[in-house]
């Protein structure tokens, strides 16, 4: 389900983290696939861009921010900030 899939992907998230960033092509084919299931959840686009950011892909980082607030433009300040941080702009 949607739900387990998130609980997922936070899970994979944490261990990334905590991890010190072994995970990230695990995280990355994850949310992948998340995106390929709904492309109009940003959420995921916003969790894409975290990893990206953090795996030193910051080109990706910036396509999935954005996608995020096509998605959802209440994501448009989170995302902006996000990209403010990267030396980005939305």
């Amino acid at each position: 389900s949607e739900d387990d899939a998130n609980r997922a992907t936070v899970i994979l998230i944490r261990a990334n983290k905590i991890s010190g960033g072994l995970y990230h092509d695990d995280l990355i084919s994850v949310l992948r696939q998340l995106v390929s299931l709904d492309p109009r959840k940003a959420q995921y686009h916003a969790s894409f861009a975290s990893v990206y950011a953090e795996a030193g892909k910051i080109d990706e980082a910036v396509i999935e921010a954005r996608a995020a607030v096509e998605a959802d433009p209440s994501f448009e300040a989170e995302a902006r900030d996000f990209l403010k941080q990267l030396g980005r702009e939305l």
